[in-house]
């Protein structure tokens, strides 16, 4: 009974030993990456950066901007000593720039229809070495750090330089972080930058750390590290890998197009033709068109459209054939329909005729589909949203024509509008089809067809009898 107990307690002893080592192996893998930057000596500090994160619809052209960053002390050490204030260096504002129509080479990634255009600051604790900088010696130096936008100073504060006020916008943002810079004595006696830790203060989370459109993250530690860490095999350079994850995310939008001072300058036009034998410019085509606003836009206000014809001009909307719904009058008193984003818009157009989008927001998606005519095949030619090695898209008589659609698998889209006035062009041309020469109808021609073949036969009747008669009376 004992030996079998002994025997017992063994195995069992020694499944507790190897899991044990098993869990002991385990634990490297499992740690997960420190979420601060380290420090070996004064000749290899820690080191910090923040990253810049500018927000814009799809195809936004990056502005010409500058961010402002500011540190502010807190003091020394646990619990925070505000007395020693001024035995803690001060830390230079931080500047980051974009220049106008340069997205970042390494930094610039299209998710959906958002483009983020992505930069990262130098190393904000450079030559921040020795007794001279660090006079309270050794111990954790604490600062807040935010993005400077409304300061006294303007040379000291964030700026993006718009091309025209009203019709662009910029969000900056309002994150804060801690910073802790733990400060020790290298093997030399020289004080260095050892441990560099930085945490999210609550209530300030950057829009770029919320969850599901809300902020999240109360606290959390980021990584300080410039660069980010070593991308894994298979892994991607992102905004989340390739960077220091002390980010500050501004929200840029911009909307083109001449308004009611000027319709004819274009945000978007949709253009109908027609060619073909037998074609008629008095013909009217049904077109369905739906924009859909940039994910990121919260202004509610809708869109101005007009009618144009060949020549530039303005044209007084037909309520029988252009369009049935409501039509309104600008200052200038031309016609012209508001109508919403994320709604469909019916609207007939024929020969000539143009739909001028006044006032779009860069990055709207376009939806657009003619309905099918039996008379004439479709195709459509478009300026932005480029599908290589492919010009126009030819669709097949009697059957709807547009974009996006299942039938249309080489123009899948998506399809977002670029920055640049009457730029964003879409040409519908529809080639008659089936016509008869010039006099004759399709709905006379079995008429005609049998009036012909009775005169054929006649004439054969005629031929005949005379050949006949002629061998008779010779």
């Amino acid at each position: 009974m004992t030996k079998k107990r002994n025997s017992t307690l063994s195995i069992v002893a020694s499944i507790a030993l190897a899991m044990v080592l098993c869990l002991t192996a385990a634990l490297p893998a499992m740690a997960a990456e420190p979420v601060y930057s380290t420090g070996t000596d004064a000749d290899n500090p820690a080191q910090a950066a923040l990253t810049k994160v500018l927000k814009m619809p799809a195809n936004t052209t990056v502005p010409e901007a500058k961010f402002v960053f500011k540190f502010e002390k807190v003091g020394m050490d646990e619990p925070t000593d505000e007395t020693k204030k001024a035995g803690m260096p001060d830390i230079d504002n931080v500047v980051i720039t974009f220049a106008a129509g340069v997205d970042p080479a390494a930094g610039t990634f299209l998710v959906d229809d958002i483009k983020y255009a992505v930069k990262e600051s130098e190393n904000f604790l450079d030559g921040l070495i020795g007794e001279n900088k660090w006079k309270n010696g050794e111990g954790i130096y604490k600062y807040i750090v935010f993005e400077n936008y409304n300061g006294t100073d303007p040379d000291q504060n964030s700026s993006v330089k718009f091309k025209d006020a009203a019709k662009e916008g910029v969000h900056y943002s309002e994150a804060v972080y801690d910073v802790e810079i733990w400060v020790e004595k290298d093997k030399n006696g020289k004080l260095f930058p050892k441990y560099v830790a930085v945490k999210i203060k609550p209530g300030t989370v950057d829009e770029h750390f919320w969850v599901n459109g809300t902020p999240g993250n109360e606290a959390e530690k980021v990584d300080p590290q410039p660069g980010g860490h070593e991308l894994k095999p298979g892994e991607k350079p992102s905004i989340d890998n390739s960077f220091s994850q002390v980010i500050f995310t501004n929200r840029y939008w911009k909307n083109i197009g001449g308004g009611e001072i000027d319709p004819t300058i274009t945000a978007l036009e949709i253009v109908k033709n027609v060619t073909g034998n037998g074609s008629s410019i008095e013909d009217y085509f049904t077109f369905k068109v739906t924009l859909i606003k940039p994910t990121m836009v919260t202004d509610t206000k809708p869109y101005m459209v007009y009618i144009l014809d060949e020549k530039n001009n303005i044209i007084k909307i037909d309520p029988d054939n252009n369009y049935s719904g409501a039509i309104e009058s600008d200052a200038k008193g031309n016609d012209h329909i508001k109508f919403n984003y994320n709604t469909e818009l019916t609207v007939k157009l024929k020969h000539g005729q143009r739909l001028a989008f006044a006032n779009l927001y860069v990055g709207t998606l376009v939806k657009v589909l003619e309905a099918g005519d039996t008379k004439y095949k479709p195709k459509y030619e478009r300026t932005f949203a480029k599908v290589e090695g492919i010009d126009e898209f030819v669709g097949e008589a009697g059957k709807d024509w547009g974009f996006p659609l299942d039938a249309n698998i080489k123009d899948k889209g998506p399809h977002y509008i670029e920055d640049g006035t009457n730029h964003n062009i879409v040409t519908f041309i529809n080639t008659r089809t089936g016509a008869t020469p010039m006099g004759i109808s399709t709905d006379n021609l079995p008429f005609i067809v049998l009036i012909g073949i009775g005169l054929c036969t006649l004439a054969g009747f005629t031929a005949f009898r005379v050949r006949r008669n002629a061998r008779y009376y010779s």
